[in-house]
């Protein structure tokens, strides 16, 4: 879990700022970063902002939890009757079944 929904948006949000804050935060010890030196400060800082992206993330759940509460209240169909086809509910069924 800790892959996918902390080191990955980590690394990505690290790897794209390392341009510009790294050598704020390191100063001129930035330039002298090799080998197993500049991958221990690229995770070490991929898990930090992996854990603020994370943060930051979470902020959403209250928005996903209210459309969520409506999507599930809503009819697939508006057909009542059990016989009708109905290419929604078949898609539904199909998904939920990992058919498709």
């Amino acid at each position: 879990m800790d892959f996918f929904s902390i080191l990955l948006p980590g690394a990505l949000l690290t790897y794209l700022l390392m341009g510009e804050v790294g050598p704020v935060v390191r100063g001129d010890r930035y330039d002298n970063l090799y080998g197993a030196q500049a991958w221990a400060a690229f995770l070490f800082a991929s898990y930090l902002f992996g854990h603020l992206v994370f943060l930051l993330g979470s902020w959403l759940d209250e928005f996903y939890d209210w459309a969520r509460r409506y999507t599930l209240k809503t009819p697939l169909c508006t057909s009542t009757s059990s016989s009708s086809f109905c290419p929604l509910r078949a898609s539904a069924i199909a998904r939920s079944c990992r058919l498709v």
